[in-house]
C-alpha cells in the first residue's frame, strides 16, 4: 500500500516509517501540511496518516481540505498524535 505520512517530529516519523516499511508498504513523507499538498499534486497515496499538531496548517484543517476536493476525497485520512488530550 502506498502511504503518505505527515509528521513534523523526526522521532515519531522514524517510528511510523519503520513500522510501515517492515510490513512492506511504500511510503512518502512530509513535514507539514503544505509539503503534503505539494506531494499530493503529483502522487496520490492509498492512505494518509497525519499528525494533528502540525506547524502552519494543522492536520484537521488539512483533512477538511482533502475531503473537500474531488481528487483526494476518496483517500482515507487517519489522524495520529502523541498528545493524549487530542
Amino acid at each position: 500500500m502506498n502511504v503518505l505520512i505527515i509528521e513534523d517530529d523526526p522521532t515519531d516519523l522514524k517510528l511510523v516509517c519503520s513500522i510501515l516499511l517492515a510490513e512492506g508498504h511504500e511510503i512518502s513523507t512530509a513535514r507539514s501540511a503544505e509539503d503534503a499538498l505539494v506531494i499530493l499534486a503529483t502522487k496520490l497515496p492509498q492512505l494518509i496518516l497525519t499528525e494533528l499538531a502540525l506547524p502552519g496548517m494543522d492536520g484537521v484543517a488539512l483533512a477538511r481540505q482533502l475531503k473537500a476536493s474531488s481528487i483526494t476525497a476518496g483517500i482515507p485520512v487517519v489522524a495520529i498524535t502523541a498528545y493524549p488530550d487530542m
